[in-house]
């Protein structure tokens, strides 16, 4: 079921590398090792990259495992989440 969302992180997560590394070619830059705390940094902008995109995913996944969610089932969870 998770597979959707996981395969658009990695995609998100491969673009913002392979950005990265061409940017660095095209400016002439040398390549350095990425460190754990970058690539860290790295996923957690991957991960936050497309809330709508990732949000649809999991509807689509949950849907596809045959779970449904009503539209009056969904407003009163959002209304229980805001609680402090």
């Amino acid at each position: 079921m998770n597979q959707g969302v996981l395969k658009n992180f990695k995609i998100h997560h491969r673009k913002r590398i392979m950005r990265k590394v061409i940017t660095k070619l095209e400016n002439n830059q040398s390549m350095s090792k990425i460190n754990l705390r970058e690539n860290i940094s790295e996923i957690s902008k991957a991960w936050n990259y497309d809330v709508t995109d990732r949000n649809r995913t999991i509807r689509n996944s949950f849907a596809k495992a045959g779970f449904f969610v009503s539209n009056e089932n969904s407003a009163s969870m959002e209304d229980e989440d805001d609680i402090p």
